[in-house]
């Protein structure tokens, strides 16, 4: 029984008396340190974006819309409008934990649309929405057992929005992207594109 004592009395005094040992141990320790701290920033960096975008019911005013608008347009003639302007006070934003809805007035016309977000790991986020009719109705057609005719005369409508957006600080934020529309008749020569860039600058 004395030499198991004597035993682990020697390692016990290896491990905490040898400078190799505990150079090591050190070098362990604050590597694990080191590793945790990172990886609690990167969470932290999201749920900070999180609570100040969702703070105080999530409203933003928009303070500003920098935008370009263009559209072309492709049947017996071509046709083609670009507006380009900047608007203030235009409306608001308000985000809730997994949506952001905008409502704004440009150009005499009120938009109200609603998209899906995600934040990312360095604290931005991103807004996107994709949607294509032409699929939704061959889907529906091949469903029903009405697939002689399935790719006659489909209209093809997809719409495509990505944002990105990023805190200057817990007051101020700014949504920079594009949402594109492009029209396609299969029954008669008809193409059409829309594609609205804007800077979105809102502030609480």
């Amino acid at each position: 029984m004395l030499f198991f004592k004597k035993v682990i009395l020697l390692i016990y005094k290896y491990f905490h008396q040898n400078p190799i040992v505990m150079k090591f141990k050190y070098i362990i320790f604050w590597s694990l340190i080191s590793v945790s701290g990172i990886l609690l920033i990167a969470c932290s960096k999201e749920k900070i974006t999180e609570n100040r975008l969702t703070k105080r019911d999530g409203e933003w005013n928009i303070d500003q819309i920098e935008y370009t608008y263009v559209y072309e347009g492709v049947d017996s003639t071509i046709d083609m409008q670009i507006d380009i302007g900047t608007v203030t006070n235009a409306g608001t934003v308000t985000f809730t934990k997994s949506t952001v809805e905008f409502k704004y007035d440009l150009n005499l016309n009120s938009y109200n649309v609603q998209y899906r977000y995600i934040i990312l790991n360095d604290g931005t986020f991103l807004i996107n929405k994709i949607e294509n009719s032409f699929f939704t109705n061959l889907i529906e057609s091949i469903l029903s057992g009405e697939t002689e005719n399935a790719y006659d005369n489909f209209d093809i409508d997809q719409s495509i929005v990505l944002y990105t957006g990023e805190l200057s600080n817990r007051i101020n934020a700014e949504i920079i992207g594009t949402e594109t529309r492009q029209y396609v008749s299969t029954s008669n020569i008809n193409i059409e594109q829309e594609v609205f860039t804007a800077t979105f600058t809102i502030s609480r």
